[in-house]
């Protein structure tokens, strides 16, 4: 999430779907300093979500 994601009713709603989704949700500064393999962890669980969505 970036800085400021709190002041953010959207934002706020999406991590409150994702938690409820059991997905990490990260800060983007956590994200960077992680590096590559956090963008692939992170990858997979977004494609995860968008698999169960689509079978709503």
């Amino acid at each position: 999430m970036l800085p400021g994601w709190e002041n953010s009713q959207g934002a706020s709603l999406e991590v409150l779907i994702a938690h409820r989704l059991g997905m990490t949700v990260v800060n983007a500064h956590d994200l960077v300093s992680r590096g590559m393999y956090t963008l692939h962890v992170e990858f997979n669980t977004f494609e995860r979500y968008n698999s169960a969505h689509k079978q709503l």
